[in-house]
């Protein structure tokens, strides 16, 4: 099950039962672009970097994962990457008419379905 229904489904059940309250809801996903962040912040979006298995090495005291990431060299891709998704992202959150990211919900993302 993709993670966006997963998730829906597991905090509308637990809402529905009044069970939310008591129990923590975590999903991970990778954020590539503008949309996928917009989504996520909408759908409420946790990360996997807390267990120790960051796949970037930037949360983790794995060496094997730390080994990749050498910020003399790569701080620049990373703050190009960011800076574009960033812009990217408040023109999808200008757009959708919200001023403030409290506004955002699941009402604002639409998914095409096939019948």
């Amino acid at each position: 099950m993709p993670w966006e229904d997963a998730l829906i489904f597991a905090v509308d059940t637990l809402n529905a039962y009044k069970l939310k309250k008591d129990i923590k809801v975590i999903t991970a996903t990778k954020i590539f672009t503008a949309f996928d962040l917009f989504k996520a912040l909408c759908i409420v979006q946790s990360l996997k970097c807390n267990t120790n298995e960051c796949p970037t090495g930037v949360a983790t005291n794995n060496p094997t994962l730390v080994r990749g990431l050498v910020v003399a060299e790569k701080w620049k891709r990373v703050r190009n990457y960011y800076q574009h998704m960033l812009d990217d992202f408040l023109a999808l959150l200008a757009a959708s008419g919200c001023h403030s990211l409290d506004e955002m919900n699941r009402n604002l993302i639409y998914r095409k379905v096939d019948k």
